[in-house]
């Protein structure tokens, strides 16, 4: 969530088919599905997910990148409340508060507002159809994809991995 700073249901509903490591990009709307108000966009790899994704792609049991024992996931609530516990994070805080938190981080790291809004998928009226081709262009989503890497970097820094703080629980 926090790599693509998309919806929870979104990356719930993401399969491998439509994560592209040619061109780098994660499509993050099933063919066939409408776009809704809650527009799922097109959105560039970070360089710090395409080895994890690759990975869980060869070693896969289910097409859905989010799954458990060959089944995708539908929830990750249980998950979620062991790695707040351990954090000592408020209950307040939900796996949505994720894209909240990279949302910030992107308009921190000086990512135009325009960028951001194509990364979390806010559709502006004043949009041309033209935009339809933006994810084609090689600098597409390019801050928002250094902002993110920057983030993960940083993490890497600060956090005890998630495995260390879940032992014993």
């Amino acid at each position: 969530m926090l790599g693509t700073a998309a919806r929870p249901d979104a990356i719930f509903d993401l399969t491998f088919d439509r994560c592209d490591f040619e061109s780098e990009l994660i499509v993050l709307n099933p063919p066939g599905r409408e776009q809704t108000k809650k527009h799922r966009p097109t959105v560039k790899m970070p360089r710090s997910l395409i080895p994890m994704l690759r990975h869980a792609s060869q070693t896969r049991e289910c097409i859905h990148v989010l799954s458990h024992n060959g089944e995708p996931l539908q929830s990750v609530r249980r998950r979620w409340r062991m790695a707040r516990a351990a954090a000592r994070m408020d209950d307040r805080i939900s796996p949505y508060s994720l894209r909240h938190t990279m949302a910030r981080w992107l308009r921190k790291e000086s990512v135009s507002a325009w960028e951001t809004a194509a990364q979390l998928g806010h559709k502006r009226k004043d949009v041309s159809t033209t935009e339809i081709y933006a994810p084609f262009s090689p600098d597409y989503l390019e801050a928002s994809v250094s902002a993110i890497d920057a983030f993960f970097d940083r993490l890497r820094t600060i956090c005890v991995p998630v495995d260390e703080m879940l032992k014993g629980r």
